[in-house]
């Protein structure tokens, strides 16, 4: 206690001794001028605390945007990307089997210089994405598919058509399918009629070998030539492939069939299938179909697609090649060939190119034909499933129901 007294003793002598110091300012002019020092102390404290965090966010947003700069690609660059990787699944002609009845990605592809696409191609890609490119023909992608090709008349009973029925869990008979053709086909949807078979009972021995046609007793055959001449067309078609030259008649009561102008029969004689020049068969808007239209009659396969510029509009058959567009056979040997067509501003990867490469395919297959090179002048490498810088197979079946 002592001791702070002594302290506060010293401290009070220490401030007398201090100078004295005389101002001249009155009372207001000094309460003015610290209140203002107060104020500005105030407004320092107010405006730190916000200054400091806005600059800080403005820092960190400014490295945000360089970061994402350098790290965004192009629409171009990405599509580069896909397109190179696309070049390294180029399958050989061999593994070239499409289901072309399902809906499948659309493969892009780039050149082998690995080339920058322009602002036209990328157009162009962005239109080919949107159109949805139908098939008409069917290849066999597995073991158990079994095929069995039926047939139908086209309006007027001018053409044949044939249609291919695939079956992934088939018994492998014929008699399922061809005893109940009727069953699968929709006769409005498609613009046909089926031959009136539905009385006919077919049945097949000697391991396919032999097929007999059994009609029941008191079978009437559809008036006319052109109910003959087409039920002609459609057991050619049916089981010309079959390797058999004839069909075996036989009715119900044992008797002999009487089949209209052809007469009364025991054999009916079938045509081979060949040379045939495929067309597109379509009533109305009604579903497309492949037709052959040639009935034997063509010698070349020149001639062939020479006749494919043709339409029948009186038949609702149209060509698939344009009249507007040239071609030429540039290299041919016995079972592939070359051809090349040229510039038309319809060609693309949209339906018009590929009804055009089906029918080609079909009609190459009715001449024996395996595979087919197109030359198209055309910036796309795909046009709907086929790759067209690559040799393509004749397909497996045409016009296709896929039934399981």
């Amino acid at each position: 206690m002592k001791h702070n007294r002594t302290s506060e003793n010293n401290l009070e002598q220490k401030l007398k001794n201090m100078p004295k110091i005389n101002d001249s300012q009155s009372k207001d002019v000094l309460f003015n001028k610290i209140q203002e020092e107060l104020t500005s102390e105030k407004k320092q404290k107010r405006y730190l605390p916000w200054l400091i965090p806005s600059c800080v966010a403005l820092v960190a947003s400014a490295l945000i945007f360089i970061f994402v700069q350098s790290s965004i690609t192009s629409p171009f660059e990405t599509a580069n990307e896909k397109i190179s990787d696309s070049d390294r699944m180029t399958s050989s002609s061999d593994e070239y089997r499409y289901s072309l009845t399902e809906s499948e990605e659309l493969t892009l592809d780039s050149s082998d210089d690995g080339a920058d696409i322009d602002g036209g191609e990328e157009s162009t890609i962005m239109q080919d994405a949107v159109e949805n490119i139908d098939s008409m023909v069917f290849y066999q992608q597995y073991e158990q598919e079994e095929l069995f090709t039926i047939a139908v008349a086209g309006q007027y009973n001018q053409y044949a058509i044939p249609i291919t029925l695939v079956d992934a869990s088939s018994t492998g008979d014929p008699i399922d399918y061809y005893n109940r053709i009727d069953t699968f086909v929709d006769e409005e949807a498609l613009g046909v009629a089926t031959f009136p078979f539905k009385n006919i009972k077919f049945e097949f021995t000697n391991n396919n070998q032999q097929i007999y046609m059994k009609f029941p007793e008191g079978y009437q055959f559809p008036d006319g030539e052109s109910n003959a001449y087409m039920f002609q067309q459609i057991v050619n078609l049916m089981f010309s492939s079959y390797g058999i030259d004839e069909l075996i008649i036989q009715s119900d009561s044992g008797e002999q069939v009487d089949l209209g102008i052809f007469g009364t029969k025991e054999t009916f004689p079938l045509q081979e299938i060949k040379n045939q020049v495929y067309k597109i068969y379509q009533l109305e808007d009604k579903q497309r179909l492949l037709v052959p239209t040639s009935n034997n009659q063509v010698d070349t396969i020149d001639e062939a697609f020479k006749n494919m510029q043709i339409n029948e509009e009186d038949f609702n058959v149209k060509a698939p090649i344009p009249l507007n567009t040239s071609f030429e056979i540039i290299e041919k040997g016995t079972e592939q060939f070359t051809i090349a067509f040229s510039e038309f501003e319809q060609f693309g990867n949209n339906q018009t190119t590929a009804n055009m490469i089906e029918a080609v395919l079909m009609t190459a297959k009715s001449f024996g034909y395996q595979t087919v090179e197109f030359i198209i002048p055309i910036d796309n490498k795909m046009v709907g499933d086929y790759a067209i810088q690559e040799s393509i197979p004749v397909p497996d079946g045409v016009n296709p129901k896929i039934l399981h």
